[in-house]
């Protein structure tokens, strides 16, 4: 793997990092908690653009040049685009 799609992958890691330690993903778990031991409270809602995301995030953008690479850019992208676009309950 290059130096350059390295640093890239380690800054998306980073901003997932810091998206998944923000407090409103313990809420969000608190409240699965909650939803999966099935004691009542607000429905929780699921996001999952399946068939999208193509639409949403092409790979056309991504700036990783190996392959595999690329596969874990997307995947880490998809993270970052689902939590500042889709009002969910994904932790």
């Amino acid at each position: 793997m290059q130096t350059s799609d390295r640093a890239i992958l380690r800054e998306l890691a980073r901003r997932v990092a810091d998206i998944a330690a923000m407090p409103v993903q313990e809420e969000r778990r608190a409240h699965w908690k909650r939803h999966n031991r099935l004691e009542p409270g607000r429905p929780m809602i699921l996001v999952f653009p399946e068939g999208g995301w193509n639409e949403l995030l092409p790979w056309s953008e991504m700036k990783c040049e190996d392959e595999k690479a690329r596969h874990i850019e997307y995947e880490l992208r998809q993270r970052i685009y689902a939590h500042e676009h889709f009002a969910s309950d994904n932790v």
